[in-house]
């Protein structure tokens, strides 16, 4: 069976993305993966005040997991210092 056969196009869905698409999915997995918004600008050729203001959602989602990371560890931590 190739890649090209009917059977195989049938199995999958593969949705087309255009190159903008690819650019905004790219720095916002860097944004999930903490990348620094410097690195990520010099990547995409803008300013990281540029990615900031585009990507701001990511980054607040990103704040939201470290608030739920920092209380969970703290909770952790009460809960050993108890015993």
């Amino acid at each position: 069976m190739t890649l090209a056969s009917p059977f195989f196009e049938a199995q999958i869905r593969i949705r087309k993305i255009t190159p903008h698409g690819l650019r905004h999915t790219h720095a916002t997995i860097l944004i999930s993966n903490g990348v620094p918004p410097v690195t990520i600008a010099d990547r995409l050729g803008n300013t990281p005040e540029m990615i900031n203001n585009v990507y701001s959602h990511s980054f607040k989602e990103l704040e939201d997991k470290a608030v739920t990371a920092f209380s969970e560890s703290l909770a952790a931590g009460a809960k050993i210092g108890a015993n």
